[in-house]
């Protein structure tokens, strides 16, 4: 049985992908990425990543709030990117990350070449690791 809160969370939800997948289709096919000095893709694997069904609805909110900073770190940003690997289903993929302070909010950028093209992927909060 459904509460009423989490069909209220669902309508939020619902109303914040609407409102950001407006502002994400608004920025067109690409970017220019000074600190790549390469053009950055927007693209549905983006969108579907952000929103994808295994995350937490917090989550998916916060890195949808995101999005405008997101581009705006790639289109200011002149440190190089970070270059990580993983495996996945079999294969080694390079994931390109950058990261910076913008209105007072960490913001990573995940991305990752598609055919030989920089396509976002993701984007959230960078905090950094604190030592205990």
């Amino acid at each position: 049985m459904k509460t009423f809160s989490t069909q209220k969370q669902k309508s939020n939800l619902a109303k914040l992908e609407k409102k950001f997948k407006k502002v994400y289709d608004s920025w067109g096919e690409k970017t220019f990425c000074p600190s790549l000095g390469k053009d950055v893709y927007f693209t549905d694997t983006g969108w579907n990543h952000i929103r994808k069904g295994t995350r937490a609805k917090p989550e998916i909110e916060r890195r949808l709030k995101l999005l405008p900073l997101s581009k705006r770190l790639l289109e200011e940003n002149s440190n190089p990117p970070t270059r990580h690997f993983r495996t996945f289903r079999s294969k080694r993929k390079a994931y390109y990350k950058l990261a910076g302070m913008l209105d007072e909010i960490p913001v990573a950028v995940v991305l990752i070449k598609i055919k030989g093209k920089f396509t976002f992927l993701s984007t959230f909060e960078e905090y950094e690791k604190q030592d205990k």
